[in-house]
């Protein structure tokens, strides 16, 4: 789809704020607003609208509500006079070429960026202008640097960084893996994207990922929070042995500003598009996007885990389609908003600097359909069964190169499934095709590389899973002390894993029961039991309360020991709209 641009500059005025449209297909125009709520009612409204409640069925959640009146009263305040008047006229002119209008925010004043610009409600039409593909919104930073959409050819390859320092509240690093790649199945085997994880959620281990492989988007999922002493975003990364580091988006920023292939990133950490009231360039994301990245989407609240899966899918899949990256977020909010999340919708926030939205030029001829059958090639280059049936058309029709090239893209689809074995016997057969092939280096490395963690990981589970077991048996003999030492190794191999928590747990309530019968027998300066000997080994690292629901990126994650007070919010005032004329429904 085609759009026009409807730049909205929002700046500072003698008597409060002033619209300014500086560009549209109708022209510019004018308007002085006050914003229509006191810092007391927004915060009100944004612990509403940031925490709902997902229990309640109703037609219309008191949420819902709330970001109606909200947005209802934003909207009637800025989009007010000739401003409101310049918007119908360019959703009209737009129409008839056909298009649609992207409106592009541009927040002069920082103060302004905390509030959720993405509720903007039109009440006469029922409709929040950033739920539609007619008008999607973005918040727009003006920088020199020109972007240009760089050339693809599917797979689109996603770098991910799960991280989960031992030292703060514990995310599931497995588990949200594994939901990542649930949500993005059918595009890994489509071969239209490839997800890549990094064992190390480290700067350094970034920096040498970046070094050595190409890559589109950097998805973090993570810790975050805005730092007030700082007046900083920082994400938490980890350092030696899993340590927390906080990590000040101008740095990640640098590394990431070299990689000239990477184009968006995905921070699914809580506050990463909160910014300082005075430096409009301090949050996460706008750091980023100073720092150069085309593109950065944050989340201004806490996300649920299947919200955040909604959204990559959608999202990555409407990017393989060729959407502008603005017209893709829209696509990705409107299918949370199909799930029943009436709010949530509005949590990712789209940063941007690509003038026209285009970060990729996807290449989708070259998309492979999974379904297609291909004929068996000569002997010298037959590939195996298992990938005679996911190439896009008969190898025998091709010429060697464009064999070569079809083989890599299966490859990484076998990659991207996990048969690291299945995607370096492919990449045999390509290299008989096209041994000079660039990309052929590259995912020869990273098959080898990843079955080299695969095995390692295997080695360290099962050496988890025999001094586990070791313990359980050491705990029904009563030899407590063993049983401990046992547990105490698996947690060094596996920090933080709930079943050896749970044993050890239970090993030191057996030791506390065996010091009270000695007392009790008159013993208390008896030698302690061999399990008491235990005590002394050191304790397993901490973990999270399995029991609590748990989001990733939750706001403001603190250290473990300092657990954060719980408020009671004020209810939210309702704001009454001050002008009904607004935009007409086509």
């Amino acid at each position: 789809m085609e759009y026009r641009d409807f730049d909205l500059l929002i700046e500072r005025a003698a008597q409060g704020y002033r619209a300014q449209v500086l560009n549209s297909p109708a022209g510019q125009a004018t308007a002085d607003f006050v914003l229509p709520f006191s810092d007391l009612e927004l915060e009100n409204v944004l612990l509403r609208l940031g925490r709902p409640v997902r229990t309640v069925r109703r037609l219309e959640s008191t949420e819902m509500s709330t970001a109606k009146s909200f947005g209802e009263a934003l909207f009637n305040a800025v989009f007010s006079g000739d401003v409101r008047a310049c918007l119908r006229s360019s959703v009209d002119e737009a129409k008839r070429d056909n298009a649609g209008i992207r409106v592009r925010l541009r927040l002069a004043d920082p103060a302004l960026a905390d509030l959720p610009w993405e509720f903007l409600y039109v009440k006469s039409v029922n409709r929040f202008l950033a739920l539609s593909v007619q008008t999607p919104l973005i918040r727009y930073m003006d920088l020199p640097e020109v972007v240009q959409p760089i050339a693809v050819t599917p797979p689109i390859r996603v770098l991910v960084m799960i991280s989960s320092p031992t030292d703060y509240p514990s995310l599931d690093v497995e588990a949200e893996w594994q939901r990542l790649n649930e949500a993005l199945g059918d595009l890994i085997k489509a071969g239209t994207l490839l997800l890549e994880r990094m064992e190390e959620a480290t700067l350094a281990a970034l920096q040498r990922r970046l070094r050595r492989s190409q890559y589109h988007i950097f998805h973090f999922i993570g810790h975050g929070e805005f730092d007030q002493t700082l007046q900083e975003g920082v994400l938490l990364l980890e350092r030696e042995k899993q340590r927390g580091h906080r990590v000040g988006s101008q740095y990640l920023g640098m590394l990431l500003h070299d990689h000239e292939s990477l184009r968006i990133a995905v921070l699914n950490a809580c506050e990463g598009a909160r910014s300082s009231k005075h430096d409009p360039f301090a949050g996460s994301a706008q750091t980023l996007v100073q720092q150069g990245i085309p593109a950065v989407i944050a989340m201004q609240f806490e996300i649920a885990d299947d919200v955040a899966q909604t959204f990559a899918h959608e999202l990555y899949g409407a990017l393989a389609d060729s959407y502008p990256i603005d017209a893709a977020v829209t696509e990705a909010r409107k299918a949370i908003f199909a799930m029943g999340r009436e709010v949530e919708w509005a949590t990712p926030v789209l940063y941007l600097r690509a003038p026209d939205g285009r970060i990729f030029d996807v290449d989708r001829s070259a998309a492979v359909t999974p379904a297609a059958t291909v004929a068996q090639p000569g002997p010298e280059a037959a590939p195996p069964p298992s990938v005679v049936t996911t190439q896009i058309e008969p190898l025998a029709t091709m010429t060697p190169k464009e064999q070569s090239l079809a083989l890599l893209r299966s490859a990484g689809r076998a990659l991207g499934t996990g048969d690291f074995a299945g995607a370096l016997e492919v990449l045999q057969h390509a290299r008989a095709l096209d041994p000079s092939s660039p990309a052929l280096a590259d995912l020869t490395a990273m098959a080898e590389g990843q079955r080299a963690v695969a095995e390692t990981r295997a080695k360290l589970r099962a050496q988890f899973r025999e001094q586990l077991d070791a313990a359980v048996a050491l705990l029904t003999r009563h030899d407590l002390a063993a049983a401990s030492a046992r547990v105490v190794e698996a947690l060094r191999l596996h920090p933080g894993d709930p079943e050896a928590r749970a044993i050890q747990v239970q090993i030191a309530r057996q030791m506390d029961e065996a010091r009270v019968a000695a007392v009790a027998a008159g013993r208390p300066g008896a030698s302690p039991a061999r399990g008491d000997r235990a005590r002394e080994a050191p304790p397993g690292p901490p973990v999270a309360n399995p029991a609590a629901p748990r989001r990733s990126g939750d706001v403001g994650a603190k250290p473990a020991s300092e657990p954060s007070a719980p408020g009671k919010p004020e209810a939210a005032r309702k704001n009454p709209a001050n002008d009904e004329s607004d935009l007409q429904e086509s």
